[in-house]
């Protein structure tokens, strides 16, 4: 669904707001050379990119609306723009404070494309390290 008020870019977010990403089992894969886990570019492609703003949600919360096994990816809005995106507030009930959805500036609701969604896995990192 749409966002309620259109696809406008929140410019208060400024780009050093850091977002967080739910990154669910079937987007996570693990190297077998080194062990570490890392997300599917599958996990940035999406028409409206759920997000939220860490700094207005409370982990243990988002942590709860994800299936066991998920991990939680950390960029900022600057890295969001930088591939071409805007970010629009999307935090009525029942979601949690600080929802976001993040969409193509050219073309908000269509998927972001498999390059943008690569460029954004490489630069999310886990918040809880490796």
């Amino acid at each position: 669904m749409p966002p309620k008020g259109g696809w406008v870019d929140d410019v208060s977010l400024t780009a050093d707001t850091v977002l967080w990403r739910g990154v669910v089992p079937l987007w996570l894969h693990t190297d077998p050379l080194t062990g570490k886990q890392h997300a599917d570019s599958a996990a940035f492609k999406d028409g409206e990119l759920s997000v939220h703003i860490a700094s207005e949600t409370k982990l243990e919360d988002l942590q709860g609306l994800l299936p066991p096994g998920s991990r939680i990816a950390e960029l900022t809005v600057g890295d969001v723009r930088a591939e071409g995106c805007i970010i629009v507030r999307h935090g009525d009930p029942p979601d949690l404070p600080g929802h976001c959805v993040v969409g193509r500036a050219d073309q908000p609701g269509k998927y972001i494309g498999g390059g943008q969604a690569r460029r954004l896995r490489n630069k999310a990192k886990w918040i809880d390290g490796d």
